[in-house]
């Protein structure tokens, strides 16, 4: 039963802190592409900064909380009803946020592109 314990814990702990690390360096990877001078330049790399900066927020905040809650038995959610409540609404505005950004973006590269001046202009 120890034995069992002990894996139980060790696979939470290794391959959570190793896909934690790998997805913020990917994320502080794409910060630093949408907020390099040549791209600020450009308006969808606006939205496209602002998806990846939600993005990292998503995968950090929600992870340490798992990797803490099955690596290692603290659960903080479970502690204060305050906490879990904002940790929802923070869930669910960071993973709708990204997804709004790159629709955003997806609209303005459509209006920068599209024939009708009229239609530019007003963006």
């Amino acid at each position: 039963l120890h034995m069992t314990t002990t894996i139980a814990q060790w696979i939470p702990r290794t391959a959570g802190i190793t896909l934690l690390s790998l997805g913020t360096i990917g994320g502080f990877f794409s910060i630093a592409i949408f907020s390099h001078p040549t791209l600020r330049k450009c308006s969808y790399a606006r939205y496209m900064l602002i998806a990846a900066f939600f993005d990292l927020m998503t995968l950090d905040h929600p992870f340490v909380l798992r990797i803490l809650a099955d690596g290692w038995g603290i659960d903080l959610v479970s502690m204060s009803e305050a906490y879990c409540i904002f940790r929802f609404f923070t869930g669910q505005t960071n993973t709708f946020i990204p997804i709004t950004m790159i629709c955003l973006a997806a609209v303005d590269r459509w209006a920068v592109s599209y024939l009708i001046f009229s239609i530019r202009s007003h963006l």
